[in-house]
């Protein structure tokens, strides 16, 4: 921003400094939400607003507000079109899921497609959020669930992703409040994968 206000520049990079600017911004504007999400939750201050809602809506909006995150990475979503209206918070399942999809396209590489999958088990509904990269590293998946718990990307480069490890820990959260589990594990096919089991039910 300094360079841009005292340098006479040509256009192109005007242009690459105010999209750095933007770029940064929005980083720092979800650095913030999640370390005031945390703070709402770990006070007991987060409250749930249930309603019944169509799951693909969830989704689509999920997709929608990853946008820019999502742009060199293909996604696919299937949901069975019987599947039945869920009891939840539509925006914190949102959020939920946009971490997730923001998680899936920091740490792997572009162009790699990502796959939305939801299906009906026992009563519960199933959303796994699988990727085409590296995979999980060794060790205990639960670990990434945890706070300040990073990652590494694609090729060990820091500075394609500048969150604080609060992402999951979030994730994890607000779906015990929904009294479902969220879980991590490796593809067989490659890649890792994130399930998020939810009741149908209004408990």
């Amino acid at each position: 921003a300094s360079s841009l206000a005292e340098s006479n520049l040509p256009d192109a990079a005007k242009k690459e400094l105010a999209e750095d600017i933007v770029s940064e911004s929005e980083r720092m504007e979800r650095l913030i939400t999640n370390l005031l999400d945390m703070t709402r939750l770990e006070s007991g201050r987060f409250e749930l607003k249930k309603d019944w809602h169509p799951l693909g809506e969830i989704v689509g909006a999920a997709i929608r507000h990853s946008k820019k995150r999502l742009l060199h990475h293909p996604v696919t979503v299937h949901i069975p079109s019987n599947l039945p209206l869920i009891h939840v918070d539509a925006l914190a399942l949102d959020q939920v899921l946009v971490n997730l999809l923001d998680n899936a396209a920091a740490h792997t590489p572009p162009n790699t497609p990502i796959d939305i999958t939801a299906f009906l088990e026992n009563d519960h509904a199933i959303i796994d959020v699988g990727d085409h990269g590296p995979g999980l590293p060794p060790g205990d998946p639960k670990k990434f669930f945890q706070k300040f718990v990073r990652g590494k990307p694609p090729n060990n480069d820091s500075s394609s992703h500048g969150g604080v490890g609060l992402g999951l820990a979030i994730c994890k959260q607000i779906i015990e409040l929904h009294h479902g589990t969220i879980t991590a594990e490796n593809r067989y096919e490659g890649g890792a994968v994130f399930r998020i089991t939810l009741p149908t039910g209004g408990t």
